[in-house]
């Protein structure tokens, strides 16, 4: 008989995905809202959380509400049911409904929300808009019973470790022997005390970014059997992936500005935008960062790009990209509603990898508050 799926192990999965530690200091990633013990019953995405989305997530039967932006983004010094943040809080507890944010985390996740924007936007050359450091990498090295590499290997290589470039499952394998003598303050898995033991075991090899290595020495202690499993963490001076926020790519023919705003609003399904620049320009290089992203607006500018596409971009930055050449289309924060989707399909490949059947929803509820006239 199968288990039930708790939403706390679900979450883990998730974050093994879309790791929190890729937040910023500032953000409010992760759990929410509600008690993640419970079983795990079905799942809903959506851009932002209110009562409406809280109904619909009650009406199709999912307790899990994944987010893009956190309720809890700014502290509550109380919970007062009257209040719009107090009642959906009451709301949740009342029916068992656990809300889970994943923002700037996804934002620079690779693959992750400006990914989506440059591949819907069928962007070629694509490059980190603002980087922001260079990940350090470590090969793993860690020494096995021959019974039990399968169970480790399988463990760590679900967790993300083993990738190289555009492949996956990586890892190099040494047989050899260990040779150990248990003392008497020891519990030996394999070996008697105080009889020295000579063991077949496999050296098994993984190249890890630094950010890896806590995930990594976590799995060990849980899939070896050993009380003291043995593992080496050597530095290399590789360089591993590229932490940054927003994308920079090329359209695959060039269009006038005019034709590219249609094309934008057509792609995302946005009523309306806010540009800046003349519409006779003609567009080949593109920069994309949703959310709020007028503070980066010279990165895309010393990047060569034609246009930039964000959202909150104020009176005075907007007079200053004007002035040096940079078309500006301010799609708002509603552009991001494409993690919606995105995050549905990480959701169902870990429930897939999980071998679970719960449904994933997205949410049909529109949380814009603009309208455009």
């Amino acid at each position: 008989m199968t288990t039930q799926l708790q939403i706390k192990d679900f979450l883990k999965q998730f974050e093994s995905d879309v790791p929190t530690h890729l937040a910023y200091d500032w953000d409010n990633v992760g759990l929410q809202i509600g008690d993640s013990s419970i079983p795990l019953k079905g799942i809903m995405t959506t851009l932002d959380i209110n009562e409406a989305v809280i109904d619909e997530a009650i009406a199709l039967g999912a307790n899990l509400i994944i987010s893009h932006h956190p309720i809890m983004f700014k502290p509550m010094k109380r919970i007062d049911a009257s209040t719009t943040r107090g009642k959906i809080v009451k709301k949740c507890f009342l029916n068992d409904i656990v809300i889970y944010s994943a923002h700037t985390n996804y934002d620079r996740l690779e693959g992750g929300m400006n990914d989506q924007l440059a591949r819907r936007l069928h962007l070629t050359n694509i490059d980190t808009l603002v980087t922001e450091s260079t990940l350090k990498r470590v090969k793993l090295l860690v020494y096995v019973p021959l019974t039990h590499k399968q169970a480790l290997d399988e463990a760590l290589i679900a967790s993300g470790i083993g990738t190289l470039g555009s492949y996956e499952a990586c890892m190099f394998e040494t047989l050899g022997r260990s040779n150990f003598l248990p003392t008497e303050k020891a519990h030996p898995f394999i070996g008697s005390i105080n009889v020295r033991e000579s063991v077949e075991e496999v050296k098994l090899a993984y190249l890890i970014d630094e950010d890896q290595i806590a995930l990594a020495c976590n799995i060990i202690k849980e899939f070896h059997p050993y009380e003291s499993p043995a593992y080496d963490l050597v530095p290399l001076l590789n360089e591993g992936q590229v932490q940054g926020i927003g994308r920079i790519g090329d359209l695959p023919k060039p269009v006038t500005f005019e034709s590219f705003v249609q094309q934008v609003k057509a792609t995302f399904n946005l009523e309306g935008v806010r540009v800046v620049g003349q519409d006779s320009k003609i567009i080949k290089r593109v920069a994309v960062l949703g959310g709020s992203g007028e503070k980066f607006s010279f990165d895309a500018i010393d990047k060569k790009a034609d246009v930039y596409i964000t959202g909150d971009v104020t009176f005075h930055p907007a007079q200053d990209a004007e002035q040096l050449g940079l078309n500006i289309i301010d799609a708002g924060h509603y552009l991001e509603a494409v993690m919606k989707e995105d995050v549905q399909s990480i959701c169902r490949e870990i429930l897939m990898r999980i071998n679970r059947d719960i449904i994933v929803d997205i949410s049909s509820i529109n949380t814009n508050p603009f309208s455009y006239r």
